[in-house]
């Protein structure tokens, strides 16, 4: 693996737009609407998904460590990008993994942290982090509660490739992109979240 430089990010050059807000799922301003709290209950899978807009699900899982990771804290510091990905160390989610890992020190610097998110056991993201020097962590949702409450889950049971963008303090969805390819996941969200897709 080439080292990463600052200068030249390794992205693909996929965006046709250059202005963020009209990324699709893009938070409103105007928009004031707030969800309920949430625990990871099995009750919960039956809960609507959340829209832009909506606060950040109150729910806890477990990291690539087995540490368990409550999302309405992350929020409290940083704004939030998590991305989910059907299957740890398949091509698609490799390819989007990696995006995010060498676009993460920008990404870091614009006050967002990033997280992965799969069905995988813990152990299964520990092997992918470890393997591709993710710099993030990945949490382990086996049952979906929150692939479920982010609205990826498919008919199937399997997971739509996706990605959310949650506000700093606020914990409120400002993007929602759902079934969506790797690259673009990974230029959409740079783009939002620095303002430039250059």
């Amino acid at each position: 693996m080439s080292e990463y430089t600052a200068s030249t990010p390794r992205r693909s050059s996929r965006l046709n737009s250059k202005d963020p807000s009209n990324v699709q799922g893009v938070a409103k301003p105007e928009k004031t609407e707030t969800s309920s709290d949430t625990t990871a209950s099995p009750a919960n899978e039956l809960e609507q998904s959340i829209d832009v807009g909506d606060l950040i699900p109150d729910l806890t899982l477990l990291n690539q460590d087995e540490v368990p990771v409550k999302l309405s804290e992350l929020v409290k510091s940083r704004g939030l990008v998590i991305f989910a990905y059907p299957r740890a160390s398949t091509p698609g989610c490799t390819k989007q993994g990696c995006g995010f890992r060498d676009n993460y020190p920008q990404i870091q610097a614009a006050d967002y942290e990033v997280f992965g998110v799969s069905f995988d056991s813990c152990k299964s993201q520990k092997s992918f982090k470890t393997k591709q020097e993710f710099p993030y962590d990945l949490l382990s949702d086996p049952e979906g509660l929150l692939i479920e409450r982010l609205g990826a889950r498919k008919p199937d049971g399997k997971l739509f490739r996706s990605h959310w963008i949650f506000e700093k303090g606020s914990g409120k969805c400002l993007v929602k992109e759902i079934d969506i390819s790797p690259l673009d996941s990974v230029d959409k969200v740079f783009q939002v979240v620095t303002g430039s897709n250059a």
